[in-house]
């Protein structure tokens, strides 16, 4: 009997992960056990009720950990080393902040700059510093579970994740082979994550790319897998009809669907934009057709959009179940994903923002529009300035606009014309959205998830490492 020990802490991720394929494929192994851990992030709030009936399997057992937060000096080594990845987008968030960040001082932002723009440079440097994170700090308050289990496997979904990080230094100290994943496309030009597992496994060759560049991980220990979530939208047997479809959601299934998507705290002033583009199709400056307003995943606070609920062929798609025992309050169930799959399936152009929502609807073939006017705007003296732009600068996205796939809008007139226009010539980008497709999305072949497993046997079955 084999023991692999997997963690996560995130809605996204138990999606990715426990709700696609691949939880089928690795549970349907009878010589496997599999620990699966979840952190508590938030104290006294409870599992969702159904959470461990649905990953139940007679040879999984699941485990609830209280989630690793660092102490103040733990917390201003790891901040502070994490710009040995300064990169474009590190030096954007800088100067500009996120919204999670505020922006540095200039007084700061100097320092920052003429400190670790030379030292970035440096992958010696990057490892040096992961050597003092293994030595001074150990990390051993999850000890007991490797006493109790004895795995011999760790595969970690999220290797940004603190908790993430104790289990990984500890399965090293024991010679417990490791596999982990970045919880996310857009994290390796960000910050410096401080472990190197055995294997990362990436979803794409631009991200193994990055791996390399800005991590300085080995090249030899960076695969690309493929996008696991993407696996379903390969599977049309979870298509339903149209008619079905949009009589669901009060839509005209003879009529083109408009998808608009929210980045939530990265597009606060989108409601604005979401209100002009019904008002332009009331107005016949847009083809007649559906408006589908689709929320940030995450968003539950101040993005309701119930003024846009009672609107004629509008549906607000906001049914996504959220839990707060996940760091980022989404859990969505199963039919959630099929049900966006069907979204993915039925509409007809997406309006958007710099968003992975881009990835998602490429994988269908539909026109993607991009709005870099009037949602975000400075701060401080900057306040009258639209920094919407900014969405577009990271290198990560960058890699999406250089295909050409996306068009960019900079005016309300300029996004009236291409909604025209790709509502009408829906193929006028298709040779550009199938590079962006075989550059980003890897092996579109519904096979990512068998894939991660695989990589995962081989480990798991290549010859016993001596455990410490």
């Amino acid at each position: 009997m084999k023991t692999i020990f997997i963690i996560i802490n995130r809605g996204v991720l138990t999606r990715n992960i426990l709700r696609t394929p691949f939880w089928k494929h690795l549970t349907a192994r009878p010589d496997l056990r599999i620990i699966l851990f979840f952190s508590l992030v938030r104290k006294g709030v409870a599992p969702p009720s159904n959470l461990q009936e649905e990953v139940g399997r007679e040879n999984v057992i699941v485990e609830f950990i209280p989630n690793k937060n660092f102490r103040k000096l733990r917390a201003l080594w790891y901040d502070f080393t994490l710009n040995l990845v300064f990169s474009n987008t590190r030096k954007l968030h800088v100067r500009y902040g996120t919204c999670k960040m505020k922006a540095k001082s200039l007084v700061n932002r100097w320092f920052l700059f003429l400190v670790f723009t030379p030292l970035s440079k440096f992958p010696s440097l990057k490892r040096f510093v992961r050597w003092v994170e293994k030595v001074a700090f150990p990390d051993r308050e999850l000890d007991q579970y490797f006493d109790k289990y004895h795995p011999d496997l760790v595969f970690s979904t999220a290797l940004l994740s603190g908790s993430d990080l104790v289990f990984l230094k500890t399965a090293r100290r024991r010679g417990v082979p490791t596999i982990s994943m970045p919880k996310s496309w857009d994290n390796l030009d960000k910050m410096l994550f401080k472990f190197e597992p055995d294997l990362f496994l990436v979803q794409n060759e631009f991200m193994k790319r990055d791996s390399v560049r800005y991590q300085a991980f080995h090249s030899d220990r960076v695969k690309p897998v493929g996008f696991v979530q993407f696996d379903l939208y390969k599977d049309l047997s979870v298509i339903v009809p149209r008619e079905v479809y949009c009589a669901k959601r009060g839509l005209d299934p003879k009529l083109p669907i408009l998808f608009i998507g929210s980045e939530g705290p990265w597009s606060p002033g989108d409601a604005k934009q979401f209100r002009f583009i019904y008002e332009a199709r009331e107005r016949g400056e847009i083809p007649a057709c559906n408006i589908l307003i689709r929320p940030y995943f995450n968003d539950h606070g101040t993005h309701h959009y119930a003024e846009f609920k009672k609107l004629r062929n509008v549906y607000v798609d906001d049914t996504t179940r959220v839990s707060p025992f996940f760091v980022d309050n989404w859990d969505p169930t199963t039919a959630d994903m099929i049900d966006f799959a069907n979204t993915l399936y039925n509409l007809s152009v997406m309006v958007a923002y710099a968003s992975t929502l881009a990835l998602d609807v490429v994988c269908f073939d539909k026109p993607i529009i991009n709005i870099s006017y009037g949602i975000r705007k400075g701060n401080g003296r900057h306040h009258n300035e639209d920094w919407s732009h900014l969405m577009y600068e990271p290198g990560f996205y960058q890699e999406v606009t250089q295909t050409g796939a996306v068009t960019i809008v900079f005016s309300d007139e300029e996004l009236l014309a291409v909604i025209r226009r790709d509502i009408e010539n829906p193929m006028e980008k298709k040779n550009e959205r199938a590079l962006l497709r075989d550059k980003m999305c890897y092996k579109l072949d519904g096979k990512a998830g068998e894939r991660l497993v695989a990589e995962i046997f081989r480990m798991v079955d290549a010859p016993s490492v001596p455990k410490q």
